[in-house]
């Protein structure tokens, strides 16, 4: 047998989409919980590292805690401030940082890259991305394009508005 929906007299089903975006818009958020300095809410959150000269042999476990977090690339607690690699390499007096898994840089210098390649800039570069190859360069980066991460719940919610107005 098959079960049917049926929506309270009055009331119109508009489809799942409407549900999704009812869920993203009422469901407690990271802008419903405050957190302290930079940091922000998350639902699955690792441990925090402290800044100190042993931040890199730090062994966290992969189960989820529901709190207040760094978010990538600050991954590094410094009183309540999440701060870079580089920025902890600073503040300890260190001279170079860990850029990613396959370089060290000079505190001088910026991180350029990703977990699997990486390489050090000059301060005065900026780092680019052309698909999987990161380089350094002096002038803005060619053919790259502003995304949004809220792109997608605001496509949903003009698809909700033209639907409900037609």
């Amino acid at each position: 047998m098959v079960q049917y929906c049926r929506a309270p007299a009055g009331v119109m089903l508009i489809g799942w989409y409407v549900a999704l975006i009812v869920y993203v818009i009422i469901r407690p958020t990271a802008s419903h919980i405050s957190c302290p300095g930079n940091q922000i809410y998350s639902d699955c959150a690792g441990c925090d590292v402290a800044c100190n000269a042993q931040r890199h042999n730090v062994i966290c476990t992969s189960e989820c805690r529901q709190k207040c977090t760094c978010q990538f690339p600050s991954l590094y607690m410094s009183g309540d401030q999440c701060i870079t690699d580089q920025q902890c390499a600073i503040l300890l007096g260190e001279t170079s940082y860990k850029c990613y898994l396959t370089s060290v840089c000079d505190v001088n210098n910026i991180c350029c890259g990703d977990l699997s390649s990486s390489t050090c800039c000059p301060t005065n570069n900026i780092c680019c991305r052309n698909g999987t190859t990161h380089t350094c360069s002096n002038v803005p980066c060619a053919g790259v394009r502003a995304t949004s991460r809220l792109l997608f719940p605001i496509l949903l919610l003009i698809s909700l508005i033209c639907y409900l107005l037609t």
